[in-house]
């Protein structure tokens, strides 16, 4: 029998802070039958024996392949009939992480939000200027109407999350674009939902630039190529 939640956890070098956030899931998710995959993206430290501990399933990359990949991986191995995937180093809280579930009983994905009204976002000043710009040209370039694309977390039905990445070409930067994109393009009905994010970490000027260069070769795709349409059409 398929679970009734299958959770998807990209981690890479984050160390026992896997273990907690799995150990949060499984308290805030309680009573739901649950699976939970870790994929470690590659790491060099205990990340995938702390994720095993704490009774994950565990997928490991072998080199570091990005978060799209990652994700991809875990969520094509998975059996839920809903699923969520989620940044495993606990920046954001799963608090709300059951509601967000319930609502795909109504919607076809749910999305985690630094934006929206009741949101609680404590990053440094740059991130958020830098967040802000990269999110402005989202909107801008692809049609996007999402007030936050990027917060690693987000809840999806599994039938319809698992066609989006056997279509998803993005192995690391902008790969949530991505799913949003093909998202827009299969008229899923979303919504975004309050996210609690308190995180410390800045960009580095090679993070900010591969974002750049993916949500170009994004909008290549989608508005020039047509790529994903034609991909959706055969499919």
């Amino acid at each position: 029998m398929a679970p009734d939640v299958s959770v998807i956890l990209p981690a890479y070098n984050v160390g026992n802070a896997v273990a907690s956030t799995i150990h949060s899931v499984r308290e805030e998710l309680e009573g739901l039958e649950l699976e939970i995959i870790v994929v470690d993206d590659g790491s060099t430290d205990n990340t995938s024996r702390a994720a095993a501990s704490a009774g994950a399933l565990v997928l490991r990359n072998n080199v570091n392949r990005g978060k799209g990949y990652s994700v991809k991986s875990g969520v094509l191995a998975s059996r839920g009939e809903k699923i969520v995937f989620m940044d495993a180093d606990g920046d954001i809280s799963v608090d709300g992480l059951r509601h967000m579930i319930s609502l795909l009983d109504e919607y076809d994905g749910v999305l985690a939000c630094k934006r929206c009204p009741g949101a609680i976002y404590d990053a440094p000043v740059m991130r958020k200027v830098l967040s802000s710009g990269f999110n402005a040209l989202v909107r801008a370039l692809t049609g996007i109407n999402s007030a936050d694309t990027q917060t690693g977390l987000k809840a999806f039905r599994g039938p319809q999350l698992r066609k989006i990445v056997g279509l998803v070409l993005t192995d690391r930067y902008a790969f949530d674009v991505e799913v949003l994109a093909l998202a827009r393009l299969m008229d899923l009905r979303l919504i975004e939902v309050p996210a609690i994010i308190h995180m410390s970490k800045r960009f580095s000027v090679r993070a900010v630039l591969g974002m750049l260069t993916s949500l170009l070769t994004i909008t290549l795709r989608l508005r020039v190529l047509h790529c994903y349409q034609r991909a959706l059409n055969g499919a």
